[in-house]
Parts: C-alpha cells; structure tokens; sequence
C-alpha cells in the first residue's frame, strides 16, 4: 500500500546533535554528529520510526550540507537546483547507535572556505542554530503523531545548518524568549508559508476544491441535458398525451439526449402510423385498388391494401 508523503523540515539543535562528537579543527571535521533520532518526539509530533533510521544509513551516507534552508523563490528561480556557494560540507562514514533511541551518526567534513565559520558555531552554537534535515518522506499518523517510515525515492533532500533549529513546534506556534508560546495570527499566513510548511494541507484542499468544482460541473451538465430534452419533447410533432406518457421516461438521469431523442422519435413514428391507419378506416367502401381502374368488390382487398392495412395493426 502506498504511503501518504509529506516534505520534512526537522531541526535536531546543535547542542544535541553535537553531543558526543569531537571537533577536529586542523582537517575540518565534526566527528561523530547526529543526524538523525528515531523512536523521539520531535516538538512537531514527528517521530521516526526504527525502519526510516536504518534507511537513513545508506540514504544520507554522502549527503550535502548548506548553510540555511532555501527559499521557495530562489528553488524556482535555480530549477530546483541549490547554490554551490551555500555547500559548506558533506556527511560520510554514517553509522547506527542502536538503543531505545536509535542514533544516525555521522563525520560531517566541512569545506575548506567554510571552515572558520562552521566550526565557530560548533564551539558555541548560537540558541536555536542546529543541523535540520530536508527531505521528502512516507508517513502514516498514529495516535495525533505523524510516523515517518522511510523517503521518498528520488527525492531531493540535505541536512542543513539552519539558525532557527527547533524554533517552530508547529507551523502556528513560536516560542517566545521566555519559554512561553504565543499563537500564530493564522489570517496573516501567506501561500508560500503554507506551500513550505503545510504542502500536505495544501494539496488536501486543492484536491477538495477540484472535487467540488467537478461535482458542480456534473450537476450543470445534468441540469442543461434536461433543459435539452424538455426543449426536443416540446418541439416534437406528438399529440400531447404521447408526450405525457413518456415524459417521466426520458427525463431520468440515466437516459441521455441521444437516447431521449431516439425515443421521440419513435413515438413520432408510431404516433404517424396511427394516424394513417384511422385515415385508411375512415375512407369506407367501396375500396378501390390504387394500381387497377375498377372498383374493388365489397370483401375484397388488394394485395397492397392488405400489406399497408396489416402493417398498421
């Protein structure tokens, strides 16, 4: 079965994540970071399970880092395609600390020409500055959590470093200074804040509006299909009790306008021959053969008559 996705933003703070490792100043190394947490809570209700951290093992074994995450313009601008110029490192030598709590560790080697900086905010990361992974994930919700099973293949994705780590437990909610939270005026959100944090909501309600536009489209169609056939019925050349009796009939939304117009048509035949047929009975006798310039003896019928009479009965 396939899993629903959602683009994943979550932030470990560089404190946490750099729990345990080493710096290596003079080969530019930060060794032994954590790049990822399974079985853990995140502050959005996020968990990963077991089975999306041992995937992680080989899916970010070479993954890039940058310095902050991109901005939805600047993505569009670039075809999708990050800055060479925010590359600061790559993770590599990966491995699983297993527990309760399984860590995805990892070497991450920073670049060259962004060494100084990194490492000064490894020595003392600024609050809220932390390592966050971007990527595209299959997930299913239990419990008002949201289970993170594994990615999504093909996906583009990186574990940045980011200044704003853990800021948002949700994406209406914020911390303040002191501790306390304060809700997000929800009237001031603009697309792209729900575009980057919220895709999943958004194309929920862009799949409910398609499906309202649709059932609205069908209702009008239904609606102009009756209004047709009313239209071909009153147009027809039928006495009206004919148009009384199958009324009811053509009018059902399962018979369309063809179909209607079919029946019309047929009742307009029928409706012909009767008249036919009472004008053959009203001529009387006695009755003369179209084809001969004799009388036709009381009795006796033509053999044209007889086929014309014997079509109408």
């Amino acid at each position: 079965m396939t899993k629903n996705l959602m683009d994943l933003l979550e932030s470990i703070d560089l404190s946490e994540s750099l729990g345990g490792a080493s710096i290596d100043e003079v080969n530019g190394v930060l060794k032994n970071v954590v790049l990822m947490t399974g079985n853990k809570k995140s502050e959005n209700n996020t968990v990963y399970s077991s089975k999306a951290v041992q995937e992680g093992l080989s899916r970010y074994e070479g993954a890039k880092m940058y310095l902050d995450h991109p901005r939805t313009d600047e993505l569009a601008q670039r075809r999708g395609n990050r800055s060479v110029r925010d590359l600061a490192g790559v993770y590599r030598g990966l491995r699983i600390e297993e527990g309760a709590q399984p860590k995805l560790r990892g070497d991450l080697h920073i670049m060259e020409s962004m060494k100084s900086l990194v490492i000064s905010i490894a020595k003392n990361p600024p609050k809220g500055t932390g390592l966050s992974l971007r990527d595209r994930g299959r997930y299913r919700t239990e419990k008002g959590l949201t289970l993170v099973e594994g990615f999504e293949e093909g996906a583009d994705f990186s574990v940045d470093l980011v200044t704003r780590a853990s800021l948002n437990k949700s994406l209406f909610e914020s911390k303040q200074e002191g501790g306390g939270e304060e809700t997000m005026d929800i009237t001031k959100l603009t697309l792209q804040e729900l575009e980057e944090g919220r895709k999943d909501l958004v194309e929920a309600i862009t799949q409910k509006a398609v499906a309202g536009f649709t059932k609205q489209l069908e209702e009008s169609q239904v609606k102009l299909a009756g209004a047709d056939k009313l239209l071909a019925l009153t147009e027809a050349k039928l006495p009206t009790e004919f148009k009384e009796a199958i009324r009811p009939v053509i009018m059902k939304a399962g018979v369309t306008l063809e179909e209607a117009k079919a029946i019309i048509s047929s009742q307009e035949t029928l409706a012909k021959s009767f008249s036919v047929k009472t004008e053959l009975k009203k001529a009387g006798d006695p009755k003369v053969n179209a084809g001969a310039s004799r009388p036709v003896e009381e009795g006796t019928e033509s053999v044209d008559d007889a086929a014309i009479i014997a079509a109408f009965q």
